[in-house]
């Protein structure tokens, strides 16, 4: 269990880091937390239907124009510039 917080932690720290350089870059992200923000889960069909399948378990969710890319785990740098279709060293600047 400790080793699986720390790796969701050190996932949501580069997470973040992701966001920043996404943002940074005129690129539109956005994260939404089930506790802060339930709505947007619930207006989601796709995301709205996974949940209810799966539960809260299938968090989180990531979403690319509309589409779920990617469930269970945060995006990878590899994954999210597979998924954006960004420069190959995108997160390395």
């Amino acid at each position: 269990m400790l080793a699986e917080n720390h790796y969701r932690l050190g996932s949501l720290f580069n997470l973040l880091l992701q966001f920043t350089k996404l943002i940074k870059s005129n690129i539109s992200a956005v994260r939404y937390n089930l506790s802060s923000a339930p709505m947007e889960f619930i207006n989601n069909l796709d995301v709205n239907k996974k949940m209810g399948e799966h539960g809260v378990n299938i968090l989180p969710i990531t979403v690319v124009d509309d589409e779920i890319v990617l469930t269970g785990r945060y995006p990878s740098n590899d994954e999210l510039i597979e998924f954006l279709d960004l420069s190959p060293g995108f997160f390395m600047d």
